[in-house]
């Protein structure tokens, strides 16, 4: 018995965006006026992700990582503490190359879409990228992968993170022009698009079956 399995990417769907409003004296304040946080990670701790936390707070940078703290943030609680951060990261959990780039490799895919690292983290930069958050990426993902976001995300090299965030706490409307690229690069892809081609395959499959 054979199974055919599409493998769907996720895309933009509106119930992504975030429900919850930050108000005060009566009125939803303008996202720079209550962005406390200099810089977020919201993951899972990894001894790769902490020494890259420690380089960065070496370098004078106030990160703030709530998991290290036993504090693990989804939904509103995520959305409102992203809304509260000049930079939210994109950390790679491992060093070096995984099996996925072997993988990539042996099923013949073109040197443009193998993986730097066998990490793409699309259920943590989508929800950030419905909302319109800057996001400041390590290198991972495929080449295809990172040029699908190119002008809304900002990849860095491990060795230039420190200098990449310094460069972007300095400048709020280059950050807040990037954000807004990235949110409308993101409602381009549809989810409802991504699905609609499998999904027909199957019912079409299945309508046969069933004759």
């Amino acid at each position: 018995m054979s199974i055919h399995a599409d493998l769907v990417p996720l895309g933009f769907a509106s119930k992504l965006r975030s429900s919850s409003l930050l108000v005060a004296g009566g009125h939803v304040l303008e996202e720079q006026e209550h962005e406390d946080i200099d810089v977020l990670f919201i993951g899972m701790e990894t001894p790769t992700r902490q020494r890259t936390i420690r380089r960065l707070r070496d370098a004078g940078i106030m990160v703030f990582h709530p998991n290290s703290e036993r504090v693990d943030l989804f939904g509103a609680a995520f959305d409102t503490v992203s809304a509260r951060s000049k930079i939210v990261l994109n950390l790679n959990a491992f060093e070096g190359a995984t099996t996925t780039a072997i993988e990539s490799r042996s099923n013949g895919s073109s040197p443009g879409d193998l993986c730097d690292n066998g990490e793409w983290k699309m259920p943590r930069l989508a929800r950030l990228l419905a909302n319109g958050r800057f996001i400041v990426s390590e290198m991972s993902g495929s080449d295809s992968e990172r040029a699908k976001f190119s002008g809304g995300v900002v990849f860095a090299p491990p060795e230039r993170l420190a200098e990449t965030c310094q460069f972007y706490l300095q400048r709020p409307e280059l950050r807040m022009s990037i954000a807004q690229s990235g949110r409308r690069l993101f409602e381009q892809h549809l989810e409802a698009d991504i699905l609609r081609r499998p999904v027909g395959r199957h019912l079409a499959a299945h309508r046969v079956l069933n004759r």
